[in-house]
């Protein structure tokens, strides 16, 4: 199993990877955390995933912003957190605000 942490500029996070069975983590900042549990399964020489997430408000402001999540800003965040987790799980290193 490999664990990592990792501290940006608007958050910080736990990274847990058990290979080739789970990816977990969990993100948060100031105003909310954020639980990511995705489970992996080899089907035909590639990988499926099933990706959960548990959005929780630690203050009032972040439970008016999840609050305020409409499909597609969820889907916009979903992307660049999946670009995020892949370049971390390569490189080993938090991708940069900028790409």
């Amino acid at each position: 199993m490999f664990f990592g942490s990792f501290t940006g500029e608007r958050s910080t996070g736990r990274l847990w990877h058990e290979s080739p069975v789970r990816i977990e983590f969990v993100r948060w900042n100031t105003i909310r955390a954020i639980h990511y549990t995705i489970s992996l399964k080899a089907v035909d020489g590639g990988t499926e995933s099933e990706w959960k997430q548990v959005l929780t408000g630690l203050t009032e402001e972040g439970n008016e912003y999840i609050r305020s999540l409409d499909g597609r800003e969820f889907e916009t965040m979903c992307k660049a957190e999946e670009k995020m987790l892949n370049h971390y799980l390569k490189t080993g290193k938090m991708l940069k605000a900028d790409g």
